[in-house]
């Protein structure tokens, strides 16, 4: 499942960050981690998505 294409993303990021990286909007990234296609973390008010959920979430969204 991790491959070297993904060694410079970071271990745990922000919902920001992650949209970044997926260059995809607030609001679809919002509906992604509520929806649980995306697994986070909510800690108080922000979630964390793990560097390991969001490879997961690449490859199994690959058509």
């Amino acid at each position: 499942m991790y491959t070297e294409n993904y060694k410079d993303i970071k271990p745990v990021m922000t919902l920001k960050e992650a949209r970044e990286l997926l260059g995809i909007g607030r609001t679809k990234m919002t509906e992604l981690v509520k929806n649980g296609f995306i697994s986070a973390v909510k800690i108080g008010r922000c979630y964390r998505i793990r560097r390991e959920d969001l490879i997961e979430f690449l490859e199994n969204s690959m058509i």
